[in-house]
């Protein structure tokens, strides 16, 4: 078995193909032969050093779909031969066959691919979170979405209008604007050419937008809106601005990267 191993952080140089032992199941554990294997961000915050990996030398990769080649004594959900999908800690997906426990893995339906499972599990799950569990979003509510033709924000422009939610995209192209048009977002935003906080303003004619995602949507929020965030990219250059705003007018929620502020005016 072959696996993509990082010795020491930096690079994209430090990953290297080189046999790896894979053993048998334990009790509780699938072995799995991935087909697919999902690429995020995340693997190089863990590659780089800016996420620190759970040891050197380690596996990257957070997302995989494959084939159940054996299950441990104890595991009476799979067998054999099942389609399965996963996105779960810890890293290692980055390699041809892997150790999972069984209760992290999803039983892939016929009609989805296999890399599809591998692509969407993690950017829909934090889809679902940011959607249903950081602010359930109803019917009626305006949202505006930055990276509108990203992965996640694909699933997002979707998933809110589905909702019946009217939806705000930033982009940073023409194309990526059709792109996110194609998937929902009713007004994409190109951020190159435009000023994103004026054309909110002029599309919703109101302070009511609940609620901003990130940066510099902290100049459209309005009195109890909301501001979920997730990733590092985008808070990265606006933390000192996001954090007066918090300072002044919020209240978080969560923890980590992954935050929701609830802006009180």
């Amino acid at each position: 078995m072959h696996a993509i191993v990082v010795h020491e952080t930096g690079g994209p140089e430090q990953m290297r193909w080189q046999r790896a032992d894979v053993g048998s199941p334990a009790a509780d554990e699938a072995l799995v032969r991935h087909t697919a294997i999902g690429l995020n961000f995340i693997d190089v915050y863990f590659r780089t050093g800016l996420y620190p990996p759970p040891r050197l030398p380690f596996t990257p990769g957070m997302e995989a779909a494959g084939v159940v080649e054996a299950v441990g004594e104890d595991v009476d959900t799979l067998e054999p031969g099942d389609r399965v999908a996963y996105a779960a800690a810890p890293p290692g997906a980055y390699c041809e066959r892997r150790l999972m426990p069984a209760e992290r893995l999803v039983r892939i339906p016929e009609d989805v691919s296999d890399e599809a499972a591998a692509a969407i599990m993690l950017k829909g799950m934090t889809a679902w979170y940011l959607l249903r569990r950081t602010h359930r979003l109803q019917a009626g509510e305006t949202i505006l979405v930055h990276a509108a033709a990203g992965g996640v924000g694909l699933i997002v422009c979707q998933w809110a209008r589905a909702l019946g939610a009217t939806v705000i995209g930033t982009v940073g192209s023409p194309e990526k604007a059709e792109l996110a048009r194609a998937h929902g977002c009713h007004h994409p935003i190109d951020y190159r050419c435009e000023r994103f906080p004026e054309r909110v303003r002029a599309i919703t004619a109101s302070p009511h937008i609940s609620p901003p995602f990130v940066a510099r949507a902290s100049r459209c929020r309005c009195d109890g809106g909301h501001g979920p965030e997730d990733g590092e990219g985008v808070a990265d250059t606006t933390s000192s601005r996001l954090e007066g705003v918090r300072r002044r007018h919020s209240e978080q929620i969560g923890v980590r990267s992954r935050r929701a502020v609830r802006y009180a005016g």
